[in-house]
Formats: structure tokens, C-alpha cells, sequence
């Protein structure tokens, strides 16, 4: 099965891992190491004796992760989206 548009071959594959998928993948596995899972670990403990679920600590401790290994750089793509429709509304404004 190959997703249009993407123009590559063999972009999403049944069974497989596909290109786009492998970086992902080890950006999850760097993400998810054995310290961070420690971490979340204790922080339930401290919470499950405060009779709390998820603390404002536990909440700080995912957005930072988040910010480092899910969308590090979320500035530097938005604005080239924003460039891209700019240039694509001064052309349709030219046109129409």
C-alpha cells in the first residue's frame, strides 16, 4: 500500500517498518529509556501516597519529554507551512 503524494515508493508497507515509520521509531525507543520510566514510577508512588493521581510534577516531567523528543523544533515547520500558504494565497490573489 503506498500513501499518494509522498512520492515514495513503498511509503507505508503491510508487515514492514516503513521509511517514514523507522525514525520514528527510534526516536520513541531514545525517548522511552529505563531512567524516565523510573522517574514516572516514583512520582506515582509519591502521588498514590498523597491519594493523587498524575501531580502537576507528572504533568511537567511528559511536556518537557514531549518538548525534547516529540516536536523539539514545532517553530521551524509551522514556518515554512506559513511561508508555503502565504505564497499560495499571493498566487490564488493574482489569479482569481
Amino acid at each position: 500500500m503506498q500513501i499518494g503524494g509522498l512520492g515514495t515508493n513503498n511509503t507505508a508497507t503491510l508487515g514492514g517498518t516503513s521509511q517514514i515509520q523507522k525514525p520514528a521509531k527510534k526516536t520513541v525507543e531514545n525517548a522511552i529509556t529505563d531512567g524516565f520510566v523510573k522517574q514516572i514510577q516514583t512520582l506515582a508512588r509519591e502521588d498514590a501516597e498523597k491519594g493523587i493521581y498524575m501531580d502537576e510534577k507528572f504533568s511537567q516531567l511528559r511536556r518537557a519529554r514531549m518538548e525534547q523528543y516529540v516536536s523539539p523544533n514545532r517553530a521551524g515547520p509551522m514556518a515554512k507551512v506559513n511561508s508555503v500558504m502565504k505564497t499560495l494565497n499571493s498566487v490564488y490573489t493574482r489569479l482569481g
